[in-house]
């Protein structure tokens, strides 16, 4: 996974992809882009969370 950084304004000619966007995610193994800025959707709300409900909890002990 790659994510780009660039400046909108200084873009040439369209048709481009997301022109407006300033930072894309991008995923070459599943060959997508994504607008990381953009809300969750339920599906990927419930994922997230199954993932954390699911992790294994670090167990330190705290001195002071």
């Amino acid at each position: 996974m790659s994510i780009l950084f660039r400046d909108p304004s200084v873009i040439s000619q369209p048709p481009h992809l997301f022109p407006d966007l300033d930072i894309l995610m991008v995923n070459k193994d599943r060959q997508i882009t994504v607008n990381p800025m953009e809300d969750l959707d339920m599906d990927e709300k419930l994922a997230v969370l199954t993932d954390m409900i699911n992790a294994d909890p670090v167990q330190n002990e705290l001195n002071i």
